[in-house]
């Protein structure tokens, strides 16, 4: 009797484990059946422009059923990838950058080349450069001698062109945006709380994009990861933090933040003691109605940026503000004035460097500050910069049921 019973206790242990181990390796499977549907949305975005939305269902070489979504996540691709069966199922979802070309290998790419660059006071510039025939050269200003340093390579061919940025993309997507949350309250729409000229602690919406009518002011918030906050009119954000954030806004100010995200502005924006993380992006989509010498981006007060910082100014006549306590680690890109007292390391590509010491303006001078391309060579960038192709930044499991 008792021989009998332990058979049937082993025989019922055994036929356990069996579903177990049966359940562990289908589990498993699901994990590479997800990766490949990821490679999926990678091969429908090799050749194309931007970041067109698709679908793709299928099967998997191990006969899950695949769920593909490809589109556009701020400055960037996003591809989602659902792998199923039965009731088990595995969702990733991947970010996609642009992967830079040789024109974002150099320290220094100018876009006016007329007259080379003059380095002054106690600019340090280092590594390849491409300004024009001119050279770069060391001046007094002022009658105060040159302290920096400068050691180049220069590009005598002008084999590298001035980045192509696709700033009317840039510019319709956000007015799009920007459209979406004028009408919220008007549409009714669930994703649209409060009233305009709010100010907020916390978001109470439970929804991954919320939109606000009007000023929103941020406050001492940590937000959900993938959280997305559009105002129609000025956003700012005080000690926020998150990742893979986006925030749009008619302007933008950011102060004693720290996350993980991209800042779309229309008009303006300005961060102060702030740290963006790899892989963020911050984007100032320019209009035709500023000033001259308007400055349209301030970074300062020890901002901290791994990533990207765009400046699109269709007048090339108002400048991105870098202090002398802050710095970009990635590219800055400005189709309009750099002045730059900070640290850069990376490519900075602006049209003209600029400041102003009265009573003069400078044209393609570099008073203070550090240049060098010391950042890492697989870093990826928005996809509106014309680059040869597409590489995941980084791939997340976002979702999974086992049984």
């Amino acid at each position: 009797m008792i021989a009998s019973t332990l058979a049937a206790l082993v025989v019922s242990v055994s036929a356990s484990e069996s579903r177990l181990l049966r359940a562990d390796l289908r589990f498993a499977t699901l994990y590479y059946s997800g990766q490949a549907g990821i490679e999926l949305g990678l091969r429908a975005l090799a050749d194309a422009q931007g970041c067109p939305l698709s679908r793709i269902a299928t099967l998997s070489p191990a006969g899950d059923s695949l769920d593909v979504r490809v589109g556009r996540r701020g400055q960037f691709c996003l591809i989602e990838s659902t792998a199923r069966r039965g009731r088990a199922m595995r969702a990733f979802e991947a970010m996609v950058g642009g992967v830079p070309d040789s024109s974002l290998s150099l320290t220094v790419n100018l876009g006016d080349r007329r007259a080379g660059l003059t380095v002054a006071d106690n600019a340090r510039l280092h590594g390849p450069v491409s300004v024009g025939a001119a050279g770069v050269r060391s001046e007094r200003l002022k009658g105060r001698r040159f302290r920096g340093t400068f050691d180049v390579q220069l590009d005598s061919t002008d084999q590298f062109q001035f980045p192509s940025v696709d700033g009317a993309q840039i510019r319709r997507s956000v007015s799009k945006d920007l459209e979406r949350a004028s009408q919220c309250l008007a549409d009714g729409r669930a994703n649209c709380p409060g009233n305009p000229d709010a100010v907020v602690d916390r978001l109470s919406v439970k929804l991954d994009t919320v939109l606000f009518e009007g000023n929103l002011t941020l406050r001492s918030a940590t937000l959900p990861r993938g959280s997305t906050i559009i105002a129609s009119g000025l956003l700012t954000l005080d000690d926020v933090t998150g990742t893979d954030l986006l925030f749009i806004g008619k302007s933008v100010r950011i102060a004693n933040s720290s996350f993980t995200g991209q800042v779309v502005a229309e008009h303006r924006a300005s961060l102060a003691a702030t740290r963006l993380s790899y892989p963020s992006v911050v984007v100032v989509a320019g209009d035709s109605t500023s000033t001259d010498y308007a400055v349209a981006l301030t970074i300062s007060d020890h901002t901290r940026i791994d990533g990207t910082v765009l400046h699109l100014d269709p007048g090339s006549s108002t400048v991105l503000s870098i202090d002398e306590s802050s710095s970009v680690r990635g590219l800055v890109y400005t189709s309009g004035l750099l002045n730059s007292q900070g640290t850069i390391r990376g490519t900075a590509a602006p049209w003209r460097f600029y400041f102003y010491e009265s009573p003069a303006h400078y044209y393609n001078w570099i008073r203070d500050g550090r240049h060098d391309n010391d950042r890492p060579s697989d870093y990826a960038v928005p996809v509106a910069i014309a680059t040869g192709s597409k590489q995941p930044i980084y791939v997340t499991e976002t979702e999974w049921r086992r049984f």
